[in-house]
């Protein structure tokens, strides 16, 4: 199973240092944010936007780099917005040459405009099937995140191209009394994309360190059950260590060989 490297955490980093350090690390993809919006500044420089992408392509392609995942940012939740900025983003992963495009979901089924926002899903849902893409909701920022919640939603869309990104760390944050375990097995099936990420499932606690470094969540049994679900889709390792700050390259080195490593113990075919 390839592993991909999240870099939208490696902040105060420009994007040509992080595609060295990846790289040197071992990895062969890798796994981004790009804006919805026109290009703005901002200080995460890993996650710079890509709407004109060229030169950042060539970057990526020197390395001998794939793009695992693109995920969107600044996605609107107003209906005409919300097309508009995901069709966007799945531009921006088409020249990417990423097959996965993960967009923020809505948690709301009672919302007043909750049918038009499956429709417009759907709609964008065909438009990444014409591409040869998935989407892949991410109930990263959602009011409410459990299995049962993500499973009503992605069943609720009904749509082939359409899956969702499970957040093996971020869950055990906002579901801190919940089993990541059970509700991985909940929704393996409608799963389109894996982030793996650590954490203490401590709800209050923003660190999310070197996998295995936190404790909270078992890798081994997290492979177990992806395995035996068949999953084989693109997966990426997210790393934001709460005293990041200005970590030096030879820091992010460590803690990503660090994760490998720990991947690797807990039975993982790693293969970066």
């Amino acid at each position: 199973m390839r592993i991909a490297c999240s870099i939208e955490s490696f902040v105060d980093h420009s994007p040509t240092e992080v595609l060295d350090l990846v790289h040197a690390v071992g990895f062969r993809a890798i796994a981004l944010e790009v804006s919805s919006r026109a290009p703005e500044r901002d200080d995460r420089a890993a996650s710079a936007d890509v709407t004109s992408a060229d030169a950042f392509v060539r970057e990526i392609t020197r390395r001998d780099l794939g793009v695992a995942a693109v995920a969107g940012r600044n996605v609107s939740f107003e209906i005409p917005a919300y097309v508009r900025d995901a069709e966007s983003v799945l531009a921006s992963a088409s020249k990417l040459g990423a097959a996965t495009v993960l967009l923020p979901s809505r948690d709301s089924p009672g919302a007043s405009d909750w049918n038009e926002w499956l429709r417009a899903v759907c709609r964008m849902g065909d438009r990444a099937a014409s591409m040869r893409m998935t989407i892949s909701l991410d109930f990263r920022d959602a009011a409410y995140s459990h299995g049962r919640s993500m499973l009503e939603v992605v069943q609720a869309v009904d749509h082939p191209a359409v899956g969702l990104c499970f957040d093996t760390g971020r869950y055990l944050h906002d579901n801190p009394a919940s089993s990541g375990e059970i509700a991985l097995q909940r929704v393996c099936g409608h799963m389109s994309f894996l982030r793996l990420s650590d954490h203490s499932s401590c709800e209050s606690d923003e660190d999310f360190p070197a996998l295995g470094d936190a404790g909270g969540v078992d890798f081994a049994r997290t492979f177990e059950i992806v395995r035996n679900f068949g999953f084989n889709g693109p997966c990426a390792m997210w790393l934001r260590p709460r005293h990041a700050g200005r970590a030096s390259p030879a820091k992010w080195q460590s803690w990503l060989e660090h994760s490998l490593q720990h991947l690797e113990r807990c039975g993982w075919p790693v293969n970066p």
